[in-house]
């Protein structure tokens, strides 16, 4: 009796399969790969005697080839019409376009549906259409050349002469496609006048035509030379140069503001327009007038204008002293006694209070002359001591 030794995984792995079937390819436990691993035999006298596998007992897939269970081919045997070809054991076809039905003016290429028009997505510039999938002009006389004298219409070569082709009566010929006579007058020159179907006619309409004095000849026509004749102007107008025109010379004038028109000029309507008056006084009404408030005012003796008023050059005028005390010279001092040396004028001088210009807090007592007051005044100064502001 012959024998085979397996591994125990070998053996393992038969006995998992199944009995009585073999298994094609088992991996060496040890990863040695020692070729197909070696056929089940029964012992003699095992089921009847009988050896090999049988294809019931291979897992499904697989059939006994060479007594051995291995892997099938869905398509052997299968025999397949032309066009077709056996996938997985069916025959299908090998056309990608089977089965696809594309619409009208489409075809199926590589199974998808495509235009038969050869200019379907072709965008020509203008002037030119698509044909066979081509931009071609829509000039039909694109690429056409005609000979010296001829041009190119809808495609044709015709003569450029507007005469060609054109017959004229007896004594007319043709000028620019038109058939005309002879001018009578071609060969008439007329001296002052006009040829009219050859003959000379006079041009003048006033040839002959003899006017009063006062009057032209205007198309055979005297007229008066006087534009305004049979001109009638309303009231406040004339006519001049045969147009009525205002007689006041300020019609149409406008003046800007503060100003009226005046004989067709632009006059202010201010009376002191134009007036320069002298320093120290200003215009009014258009006349110039002093500033001076005291200008014109008449004080009696002993006082002088300030502000328009007459005051008292008495620098002890208007000052209230205490009790037991007496104003000399604008200051209170005790009874018997003297005002302050700087505030006592002499030589017949008034005692004022001077105020610098722009420096007021400056402000001291001066003398000055009775005839210097007034200017002084004028100034901002004041009449007594400082003591007293």
């Amino acid at each position: 009796m012959k024998r085979v030794i397996l591994s125990a995984a070998a053996v393992a792995a038969a006995l998992i399969v199944g009995c009585g079937s073999q298994v094609v390819e088992f991996a060496d436990p040890a990863g040695n790969d020692a070729g197909p691993p070696p056929r089940l035999a029964p012992e003699p006298g095992d089921d009847g005697g009988a050896t090999g596998c049988v294809d019931q007992n291979c897992p499904p897939g697989q059939a006994c080839r060479n007594d051995v269970c291995t892997v099938i081919d869905p398509c052997e045997g299968v025999t397949c019409p032309d066009g077709t070809t056996c996938v997985q054991g069916a025959c299908v076809s090998t056309d990608p376009c089977a089965g696809v039905t594309c619409p009208e003016g489409d075809k199926c290429e590589n199974g998808t549906c495509v235009s038969t028009d050869p200019c379907a997505g072709v965008t020509c510039p203008e002037g030119s259409v698509c044909q066979n999938g081509t931009c071609v002009s829509t000039d039909p006389c694109s690429g056409v050349t005609c000979p010296e004298g001829t041009t190119c219409k809808e495609g044709t070569c015709v003569s450029t002469d507007p005469c060609d082709g054109v017959t004229c009566p007896e004594g007319a010929t043709c000028f620019n496609g038109t058939c005309l006579t002879p001018d009578p007058c071609s060969n008439v020159s007329c001296d002052g006048g006009l040829c009219v179907n050859g003959q000379c006619v006079p041009t003048d309409p006033c040839a002959g035509v003899t006017c009063p004095e006062g009057s032209v000849c205007q198309g055979g026509t005297c007229v008066s030379t006087d534009p305004c004749a049979g001109v009638t102007c309303p009231e406040g107008s004339v006519c001049q140069g045969g147009t009525c025109v205002s007689t006041d010379p300020c019609s149409g004038v406008t003046c800007p503001e503060g100003s009226v028109c005046q004989g067709g000029q632009c006059v202010s309507t201010d009376p002191c327009s134009g007036v320069t008056c002298p320093e120290g006084s200003v215009c009014q009404n258009g006349t110039c007038v002093s500033t001076d408030p005291c200008a014109g005012v008449q004080c009696p003796e002993g006082s002088v204008c300030q502000n328009g008023s007459c005051v008292s050059t008495d620098p002890c005028s208007g000052v209230v002293c205490p009790e037991g005390r007496v104003c000399k010279n604008g200051a209170c001092v005790c009874s018997g006694e003297h005002p302050p040396k700087p505030n006592t004028c002499k030589n017949g001088k008034v005692l004022i209070c001077h105020f610098p210009p722009g420096n007021h807090s400056n402000k001291h007592n001066i003398c000055v002359d009775w005839h210097s007051i007034k200017a002084h005044l004028r100034k901002g100064d004041k009449l007594g001591s400082c003591a007293q502001y």
